[in-house]
């Protein structure tokens, strides 16, 4: 069953420890609190994960709409982030996490770690309209 039995897609398995994770980084007893922020980086954080790696192992540029939505990613990351009291260092984790979760389905994933890591702490996000 996709949804585990579970209420909501970011209890299920493949992204509860990414929740998790930053959940342990908040104060106790927030986490009812800030929800919605917890759920919008686990998401995010795998979309970048595979947003990368796919452009890394296919060896292709991205394209600007790429360029576009990772940015748009990485400044709601960051947001989040921010209004949560969080480090960008958390990212390490939440990457490591993704990585052990998906590794079984993709196994090159941890091939990209760096590159992914690299990415989120760099502003190499530059599309046409922002050079």
């Amino acid at each position: 069953m996709v949804l585990e039995n579970k209420n909501s897609i970011y209890d299920i398995s493949l992204v509860k420890p990414i929740k998790d994770i930053i959940i342990k980084a908040l104060k106790d007893g927030t986490e009812q609190l800030y929800g919605d922020n917890v759920n919008l980086i686990a998401d995010h954080i795998r979309a970048i994960t595979f947003i990368i790696w796919e452009k890394e192992r296919q060896n292709k540029e991205l394209t600007d709409s790429q360029k576009k939505i990772l940015k748009k990613f990485k400044k709601n990351l960051n947001n989040s982030l921010v209004y949560l009291g969080i480090g960008t260092e958390i990212y390490a984790d939440l990457i490591d996490v993704a990585i052990d979760l998906y590794k079984d389905r993709f196994s090159d994933l941890l091939k990209y770690r760096e590159k992914i890591l690299e990415y989120l702490n760099l502003n190499c996000f530059v599309t046409k309209e922002n050079q």
